[in-house]
């Protein structure tokens, strides 16, 4: 690939928020990682956790928050 092309090329990656001792917060999937292993992390894909509720109120409310 040439000079040129590597500058037109797009870049694709993930970002991190930096956490305390250093570990990195993934913001799609908010797993930890080390500076060593968050570039593989950054290859891989990942989704958001789900959380979801299966508890009913008796009142048929929202009980989870």
């Amino acid at each position: 690939m040439s000079a040129n092309e590597q500058c037109n090329s797009e870049l694709i990656g993930k970002v991190f928020h930096v956490r305390s001792h250093g570990l990195l917060e993934c913001v799609v999937c908010g797993e930890l990682f080390t500076r060593k292993t968050a570039p593989a992390h950054a290859e891989v894909d990942c989704y958001p956790s789900i959380e979801f509720c299966l508890l009913e109120s008796a009142q048929g409310g929202e009980q989870c928050h």
